[in-house]
């Protein structure tokens, strides 16, 4: 059964959902990976890329299948959990703090979160590991858009996404062309260059039966003009798999459907939601988290506060508000990154034994009654007593360094207006907290009763480099309530990385209903 495409791959009607059954035995689920044949030359696929092709692109339109099943949990995530650290770029990357004040806005939905455009440099890493991708599907003709993160590899040359943006998944479906991954993308602009596809993989669950759980896919992209590796030029998020999925997400993407145009890095910060209770297929039930995000920002990233992917923009359903899914990292992600990563590496060289020499290849020092010289033989210099080795002086220890004692400072902190109206018509309808921040910091940015109660979260540890910010309060309560006429209090603070926390801000503002 066909349905529109609105939101990510596709949206369900929640009316139309099963009823939730008892979880039956079911097959083994497949956790292989599939692979492309060959793909067209770097020089073709950045020829066909005209400006014209990357405009007209559009998010790709998939189905999401839903039956009785339940997730398989179980089996997929019982295994030792693992983990690959991030990798910052070595080349050239531009760092510099942006003018726009936007940052955080609140959203509806029934689980609270927080989105917005990435309000610094795109540029600037981690966020130049997050770009858009573009693509040809075969099978119609069209080319369509997703999201995609570079992830730290042996090879440095893997782009993580969703097995829909390289796959139509299921039996006949086909690989995507003309497949590439383009970093730091904003408004047309790609400072951080073009990086075409050698090879795509998608996990085997996804390829052989288009199952939503195993929505994953990595592709391997060739080196640039230059010859510079992908993570080498724009850095690697680390990943992780089997890991606890009570977490906060930090989701990134290219939103290009309705009311967002693709031209700009969106995030949405979230605590898991719940595992999704409609899903139908083999693999570990996939994660739900709040989010705003459209087509478009499929593939796109979640990391965790210690910025580790951790899941990826999936699907979502008609009449469920603000609701984005990802399938959960197990066994099948592990098995995906450990085959792409090793990809187009030279295997070692073998060790250089480090057997004894013989008496024939190496002379000795002291003559053996086997090897001995004859007797006009002149002492080489190598026979000759060496004298004894001068005692190595004891290195001098290096420095403790100080410990970083000094907290984050919040300036500029004001609200505006005063007081404001969330009635619709357009004038005064939000509380804008303008602030700055002088350091990198996890910030927190909270709306409490006059009593001190919480009323809404607009950020919780969201990890911001020193620039200046804007969190909007639409005068809804977490939940998505309306909160009561009456005056309420801003509160922002900030804690660094070596755990120094700054003074909690705290600005007053008024509800007029």
């Amino acid at each position: 059964m066909r349905r529109a495409a609105v939101v990510l791959a596709t949206l369900l009607s929640v009316a139309q959902l099963p009823a939730l059954a008892a979880k039956p035995s079911r097959p083994r689920p497949p956790v292989g990976v599939k692979t492309t044949r060959a793909l067209p030359s770097r020089a073709e696929v950045l020829d066909f890329w005209t400006k014209a092709r990357r405009k007209a692109a559009v998010p790709v339109d998939v189905e999401v299948p839903i039956g009785s099943l339940g997730g398989a949990e179980q089996a997929l995530s019982g295994g030792p959990a693992g983990e690959v650290a991030a990798e910052e770029p070595s080349g050239p990357v531009v760092w510099k703090a942006s003018s726009s004040a936007e940052g955080f806005s609140s959203g509806a939905g029934p689980y609270p979160y927080s989105s917005g455009e990435v309000s610094v440099a795109y540029t600037a890493y981690p966020y130049s590991t997050h770009g858009k991708v573009f693509f040809t599907d075969p099978s119609t003709g069209g080319n369509y858009v997703c999201s995609g993160t570079a992830v730290t590899s042996q090879n440095e040359s893997v782009v993580w996404t969703a097995g829909h943006c390289v796959h139509g998944g299921g039996t006949g479906a086909g690989w995507m062309t003309n497949w590439t991954f383009v970093p730091a993308y904003k408004d047309g602009a790609r400072p951080l260059g073009t990086w075409v596809a050698t090879q795509l993989f998608a996990s085997s669950g996804w390829v052989t039966a288009g199952d939503f759980g195993y929505d994953m896919a990595a592709a391997i992209v060739a080196p640039d003009a230059a010859g510079t590796s992908l993570t080498d030029a724009v850095g690697g998020r680390g990943i992780q798999w089997n890991q606890p999925d009570q977490q906060t997400y930090h989701s990134y993407g290219y939103p290009a459907a309705s009311p967002f145009t693709g031209g700009r890095l969106r995030y949405c910060d979230s605590a898991l939601g719940e595992r999704d209770p409609y899903y139908g297929g083999l693999g570990p039930d996939p994660l739900a988290i709040g989010c705003d995000m459209t087509g478009g920002s499929s593939g796109g990233g979640w990391v965790n506060d210690n910025g580790i992917l951790l899941s990826l923009n999936s699907y979502g359903y008609d009449g469920l508000t603000d609701v984005m899914h990802g399938p959960y990292f197990g066994v099948a992600a592990q098995n995906l990154y450990e085959t792409v990563q090793i990809i187009g590496v030279a295997p070692s060289p073998s060790p250089t034994p480090t057997a004894s020499p013989t008496p024939t290849s190496s002379p000795t020092p002291t003559a053996s009654p086997t090897t001995s010289p004859s007797p006009t033989a002149t002492p080489t210099p190598s026979e000759s007593p060496s004298p004894e080795p001068s005692p190595s002086p004891t290195p001098t220890p290096e420095p403790t360094p100080a410990p970083d004692t000094r907290a984050p400072h919040l300036t500029r902190v004001d609200v505006t207006p005063a007081t404001f109206t969330p009635n619709g018509d357009g004038r005064n309808d939000k509380a804008r907290l303008l602030f700055s921040l002088d350091e990198s910091a996890s910030v927190t940015v909270k709306v409490v009763s006059r009593f001190g109660g919480t009323v809404r979260v607009l950020g919780r540890n969201v990890r911001t480099p020193a620039d200046s910010y804007l969190a909007v309060w639409n005068g809804k309560k977490d939940g998505g309530s309306k909160a009561k006429a009456g005056v309420y209090k801003f509160k922002v603070w900030a804690v660094d990385a070596a755990g120094n926390r700054s003074a909690t801000a705290v600005e007053k503002v008024t509800l007029r209903r």
